[in-house]
C-alpha cells in the first residue's frame, strides 16, 4: 500500500525475494545486498515492530498526541496557541529498544546504513531518514547519523569508520549467531578496496591494530564460535577498538607471520569455516586464578572490565614481579599495587565452573601506549599445539615485561 501511494512499481522484501532454505540463493543475494539497498528509491521500515507480524501502522495513545494550549497576554484580545507533546527518544541503532525495536536487529543495521532514504513507521510518528538529515514528523531536524558512514558507501577506505561500524553493529541482536559476519557483509564489500584482505571481520592492513579489540559487555561463550578466537566475530558481545586511532607501529611487540581464513562456502565476506593466525613475540607462561576479595591486599588482583559479572582474578607472574623481596633485590621503583593498575577484558564468561587455575600464555602485545597490553591465550581443547584467545589484559604502567620471565615463541592461534 505504501509503495502504491508513492507510485513505486517494484517492491523488494528480503523474506519473499530470497529463498530462505536455499543456501546458494541466500549467498548469491547477499552479494547483491549493497546494490539493492543503495539503489532503492526508499526503504520502508516497520521500526515500531519487533517481528514481521507487527506491521507499520499504529494508533497514537491520547497521552502521546500533540496538545494545544491557548494563551493570551494580560490586556491583549489576540490569543495565540502553544503546541506541545511528550519528548520522543532519538532514533539510533541499538538505543531506545522499547521505542524502536527494529533498530536493535543486526540484519537491519547495514540496510539502514546503506539506504539513501528510509521512512520509519514508529509508535508515535513517522521519521524520514536520509544521508543529509533525519526529520521526525514533528519537523525537528535532527543530526544526520549516517554522515559518518558516507565514506563506506562511496567505497573510500577509512579504518576509523569501520571501527565505528563494528562498535555500533556488534551489540545488536541476531536470531542465529552464524549470521554474525553475513549480516554486515554488504558494508564490508564497500570497504574492501584499500583495506587489504578481509579476515573474519578484520582487515589485513593494520591487522595488529585490529587484533586489539575488547568486549563492551561480557556474555556467555558461544557453543560453536563462528569465527577464529582472534576475531571479534567469535563472541556475541558488543566490541570496540580502544587504541585504533593511535597508530604508532613502534609500540607493537609482536610480528604477524601468517593470517588466513577459509570461508564456509565461496564468499569470503560470509560464514567462516576456519581461521589461523601465526604470531611471534615474547610470551610469559603463567596461571590465571580466581581470587577472593581478601587477596587484593597481598597480590595484584583485578576485576573484569567491564564488570558484567563478579569475578576477581590474578596472574602468578604478576605476583612474583610484585613480591616485596623481588622489588628490594632488583631495586625496582614499584612500591605498591593499586587495584586500578590492571584491567582485564575476558572475551566471554569463560570456564566459570572451573575452580583450579588455568594455564595461560601471556603474549606481550603492545607497550608504552598507556602502559602494557597483553593478549591472554590458552591451549585449545582440540589441539594442545595451537591456542585460543580468551582475553586482553591492560597494565596501566610500563616495565612489567622487563621483570617477567619471557621467551620468544611463535603462537598458532585459531
Amino acid at each position: 500500500m505504501i509503495a502504491r501511494e508513492m507510485k513505486v512499481d517494484y517492491l523488494w522484501i528480503d523474506s519473499l525475494c530470497i529463498i530462505q532454505d536455499d543456501l546458494q540463493d541466500l549467498e548469491n543475494e547477499l552479494i547483491n545486498m549493497a546494490n539493492i539497498y543503495e539503489n532503492s528509491y526508499f526503504t520502508i521500515a516497520a521500526t515500531a515492530s519487533s517481528n514481521s507480524d507487527g506491521g507499520c501502522f499504529r494508533s497514537i495513545a491520547p497521552q502521546d498526541r500533540e496538545l494545544e494550549l491557548k494563551y493570551a497576554h494580560h490586556g491583549s484580545s489576540q490569543p495565540f496557541s502553544i503546541f506541545f507533546r511528550r519528548e520522543i527518544p532519538k532514533l539510533s541503532p541499538g538505543f531506545e529498544v522499547a521505542e524502536y525495536p527494529l533498530m536493535n536487529r543486526g540484519w537491519v543495521f547495514q540496510e539502514w546504513a546503506l539506504s539513501s532514504r528510509m521512512i520509519h513507521f514508529c509508535k508515535k510518528e513517522l521519521i524520514f531518514d536520509c544521508r543529509a538529515s533525519q526529520i521526525p514528523q514533528s519537523g525537528e531536524n535532527d543530526f544526520p547519523l549516517k554522515e559518518n558512514f558516507e565514506e563506506t558507501r562511496k567505497g573510500i577506505w577509512s579504518g576509523w569508520t569501520w571501527a565505528n561500524l563494528v562498535r555500533a553493529y556488534s551489540d545488536l541482536e541476531l536470531s542465529e549467531m552464524k549470521d554474525r559476519l553475513p549480516a554486515i557483509s554488504a558494508l564490508a564489500r564497500r570497504m574492501c578496496r584499500d583495506g587489504g584482505r578481509y579476515l573474519a571481520g578484520l582487515w589485513e592492513n593494520d591487522l595488529l591494530q585490529w587484533l586489539n579489540w575488547v568486549v563492551s559487555t561480557v556474555r556467555s561463550r558461544l557453543p560453536e564460535p563462528r569465527a577464529p578466537s582472534w576475531s571479534w566475530a567469535s563472541v556475541s558481545s558488543g566490541v570496540h577498538f580502544p587504541l585504533y586511532n593511535h597508530r604508532d607501529r613502534d609500540d607493537f611487540l609482536v610480528k604477524i607471520v601468517k593470517a588466513e581464513v577459509t570461508p564456509l562456502r565461496s564468499d569470503i565476506f560470509g560464514e567462516i569455516k576456519s581461521g589461523l593466525l601465526v604470531i611471534e613475540g615474547k610470551v610469559t607462561k603463567s596461571l590465571l586464578r580466581w581470587s577472593s576479595p581478601a587477596s587484593r591486599t597481598t597480590s595484584p588482583s583485578f576485576t573484569c572490565q567491564p564488570s558484567s559479572f563478579d569475578m576477581i582474578f590474578n596472574l602468578d607472574f604478576l605476583t612474583e614481579v610484585l613480591d616485596p623481596a623481588t622489588i628490594r633485590k632488583k631495586g625496582l621503583k614499584i612500591k605498591s599495587c593499586p587495584e586500578d593498575w590492571f584491567n582485564f577484558w575476558p572475551d566471554t564468561q569463560f570456564y566459570l565452573s572451573e575452580r583450579s587455575p588455568i594455564e595461560v600464555y601471556c603474549l606481550w602485545y603492545r607497550e608504552k601506549l598507556w602502559g602494557d597490553w597483553v593478549m591472554i591465550l590458552r591451549s585449545s581443547s582440540r589441539d594442545s599445539n595451537v591456542f585460543e584467545r580468551i582475553g586482553i589484559l591492560h597494565i596501566d604502567v610500563t616495565g612489567f615485561m622487563d621483570e617477567a620471565t619471557t621467551s620468544v615463541m611463535t603462537m598458532k592461534i585459531i
